[in-house]
């Protein structure tokens, strides 16, 4: 994949959005963390701040075994902490940090899901006395759609492509780069899917799929795609039937969202759960919320969830109240749905 010049927001401490150009980002004088959900491109962000920093490039997972890293390295860039958080227990970013020195800079790279927001920022103050900067790589708008399509889609027309999309009311499929790769790759070799079926049929067992080959390694136990799409139907019917928009994944939450620890399902285990909101079916906003991937597929998968409930314990009488009283209100509050 080459790479093309992307964006980073950071929520100052007034709650504002601040958006940085990559290079300016990374000219901020503070330990930097780089969050963003699967194939948002943040191993090609950290290859470009290695270049114009001339900064190491380390991966998470080997930091671990190495010695103590020398006092005279102004700055060290980490990829992958989400290769060692999502499977270890305890604190492993401590064991990371541990090999830093105090006077060195830092960047770290971890996916959204997997940040433990408030834990790590007090290691991080505790060590260097300075609040790390937090960046969100922002998804892709059309203007880095076109120039992603005519940089890598081998000769397809970035224009003409996004033009498909938009009659097909996908856009929001394309701001994933790695999304955008693999559509641009089944175009190019089978044309654009006949059906809106097809098309979300096929993009859903693409975004649950791991391209990660660490995590696929470690993670033995990962559920099965069918697993995963059906755990985040069960999230969207609970989001859109609810009026809710967003899933918090700080501990503390915000009011108005729920938090992840409250999906709880007896027919959908917490561990498939987790599992699916690390899924590219989820993208990281500001305020460290997810959100569906797209409005579209979120409806698809909550509508195949609803409709499979229906016809096993979901009361038709409750869902009809829910969506023309007005009562607004999570399924999941309740440990049997009837």
């Amino acid at each position: 994949m080459k790479y093309i010049s992307r964006r980073i927001s950071v929520t100052n401490q007034h709650g504002k959005e601040i958006e940085y150009t990559d290079a300016d980002f990374f000219r901020i004088n503070a330990p930097l963390i780089i969050l963003g959900e699967p194939g948002a491109g943040k191993s090609e962000l950290l290859r470009f701040a290695s270049e114009q920093l001339n900064a190491q490039i380390y991966n998470a997972s080997t930091v671990d075994v190495l010695p103590a890293l020398e006092e005279q390295i102004n700055l060290i860039i980490v990829d992958g902490i989400d290769e060692i958080t999502a499977y270890e227990t305890g604190i492993p970013v401590n064991k990371i940090l541990a090999k830093l020195p105090k006077t060195t800079l830092f960047v770290l790279s971890c996916r959204a899901a997997d940040w433990q927001d408030t834990i790590n920022t007090r290691i991080i103050n505790q060590k260097w006395q300075q609040q790390p900067i937090v960046g969100r790589v922002i998804s892709l708008n059309q203007q880095e759609i076109i120039d992603f399509v005519n940089t890598n889609g081998e000769g397809q027309n970035g224009e003409k492509f996004l033009k498909e999309a938009q009659q097909r009311d996908v856009v929001d499929l394309l701001r994933n780069p790695q999304n955008l790769l693999l559509l641009l790759k089944a175009v190019k070799n089978k044309g654009w899917p006949d059906t809106r079926l097809e098309l979300y049929e096929n993009a859903s067992f693409e975004l649950v799929k791991e391209d990660n080959d660490i995590h696929d390694s470690i993670n033995k136990n990962r559920p099965a795609s069918e697993q995963l799409i059906k755990a985040a139907g069960f999230i969207f019917a609970q989001l859109l039937l609810s009026g809710k928009t967003s899933i918090s994944l700080d501990a503390k939450g915000y009011g108005e969202y729920p938090r992840s620890s409250e999906l709880i399902s007896e027919d959908v285990d917490n561990d498939v759960i987790q599992s699916a909101l690390s899924t590219k079916l989820f993208r990281l906003t500001g305020q460290n919320l997810l959100e569906p991937c797209h409005r579209t597929v979120a409806e698809f998968l909550a509508a195949k969830w609803i409709a499979k409930e229906l016809r096993n314990q979901l009361s038709l009488r409750r869902l009809e109240s829910i969506l023309y009283d007005g009562k607004q209100e999570l399924l999941l509050k309740d440990k049997h749905i009837q």
